[in-house]
């Protein structure tokens, strides 16, 4: 996972070390500033998880959160971690593609 922020958080610590600034020096401040954006929540959002589910009487996959399709061969060919349409993760805990198998 990434370490996002929000802009207006970084900014807002930057303030608060420049206004230390009238009581210590320069590089006090700036030390400040470092430890406080570094100490700032993430802000990247949290992401929808899902997983391929085969159709019904079908040789297609659907994701379980948008209902995309994939063809049969898309799937084999090709590892789809992700949903091409909704981004939904389709990996299971163990890192490999969660797939259902419906198939009667």
């Amino acid at each position: 996972m990434s370490d996002l922020i929000k802009r207006e958080d970084v900014v807002e610590a930057l303030y608060q070390a420049i206004r230390t600034t009238l009581t210590s020096t320069f590089t006090d401040s700036m030390s400040l500033a470092i430890a406080m954006a570094n100490n700032l929540p993430s802000a990247e959002p949290e992401r929808k998880r899902g997983k391929w589910v085969r159709r019904k009487d079908s040789d297609c996959w659907e994701c379980s959160q948008c209902h995309a399709v994939l063809e049969n061969d898309d799937l084999g060919m090709h590892n789809f971690y992700f949903c091409y349409h909704c981004g939904a993760n389709m990996m299971n805990k163990s890192g490999y593609m969660d797939i259902e198998n419906n198939k009667s």
